[in-house]
């Protein structure tokens, strides 16, 4: 049940960046402009009348000037949240040698893979696989064969012998490249 959650909170995350562009854009230009209004209400209110009656025109025009630098600096410094991230190995099927893992974007039907293990911060090859199917949870299956056209059983074996998060899933070779 768990896994079904974070899944389901994951979608709802990527969700408000990529669809609605102006909830994700509107909250930093709302936030300056507001910001901006508010410290330019307090030059007015501590000016006086003075102020008020001959430089509110100026003072507008800046709040105007200055709320689209500052959006302009935050679009800069934006710093973008969906990085490529590489899937977590959830089980593995050992009868048809098929790992099950976590979504990712990148991970579409038919995508080749490669699969490593990691072995003392080495990243050593273990075997080719392609995106066999996407469960409707969203989970992601991969069926694993053996880049160097051994038996099957010695790769169950090999596959089998290493502990899921020593396993690290990477974009493999495109076959329409090969």
């Amino acid at each position: 049940m768990r896994l079904g959650s974070a899944v389901g909170r994951r979608s709802r995350l990527t969700k408000s960046r990529s669809g609605n562009p102006f909830a994700y854009y509107g909250k930093p230009l709302l936030a300056a402009l507001l910001a901006w209004v508010a410290i330019c209400a307090a030059i007015i209110t501590l000016g006086g009348e003075n102020v008020r009656s001959n430089y509110w025109h100026i003072i507008a025009i800046n709040i105007f000037y200055l709320t689209i630098v500052s959006f302009l600096i935050w679009l800069v410094f934006d710093v973008r949240q969906d990085r490529f991230k590489l899937p977590n190995v959830k089980m593995l099927i050992e009868d048809l040698l098929i790992l099950v893992c976590e979504p990712e974007g990148w991970l579409g039907y038919g995508s080749r893979v490669a699969i490593f293990y990691n072995e003392g911060g080495y990243e050593r090859p273990l075997a080719d696989g392609y995106v066999y199917n996407i469960q409707a949870n969203g989970l992601i299956q991969i069926k694993l064969y053996d880049f160097e056209q051994e038996d099957e059983a010695s790769l169950r074996e090999r596959v089998t012998s290493i502990q899921f998060d020593d396993i690290v899933i990477k974009p493999g070779q495109d076959f329409r490249s090969s």
